[in-house]
């Protein structure tokens, strides 16, 4: 099975605790047997990571085109879902944390980040 795992960042040798939770699944899913390619925005240049294949958000078309399962990981609304959105006939599983879920209007409001009660009017 092919898996593309879309996020923003990945750990590097520099900084190994950047979304290090997501490192730990990608290497568990590769201990099952798993292809996993990850595809990250942050990224300008292909590497591998601790056995794990890294890509610039530019290589996202060619690796989704062969993949069986896309993972996104906390996907970012501005990069991630425009692209996300154009797909058709994949299965995409999304991995929502919090920032992915709070209104754009009101949330990401010029003021800065608000904290709002549970259970607002949609």
């Amino acid at each position: 099975m092919k898996v593309v795992v879309l996020q923003q960042t990945y750990p590097s040798e520099g900084n190994p605790y950047a979304q290090a939770w997501s490192h730990t699944r990608n290497k568990a899913y590769v201990g099952f047997g798993v292809d996993v390619s990850v595809v990250c925005s942050s990224e300008v240049a292909r590497r591998v990571y601790e056995g794990i294949s890294v890509y610039p958000l530019s290589f996202f078309g060619d690796l989704i085109a062969s993949a069986d399962l896309i993972l996104a990981h906390q996907p970012n609304i501005r990069l991630h879902f425009k692209r996300l959105l154009r797909l058709k006939g994949k299965k995409v599983i999304y991995f929502i944390h919090g920032h992915e879920v709070m209104f754009l209007g009101d949330d990401y409001s010029k003021e800065g980040l608000k904290y709002r009660p549970y259970g607002r009017r949609l």
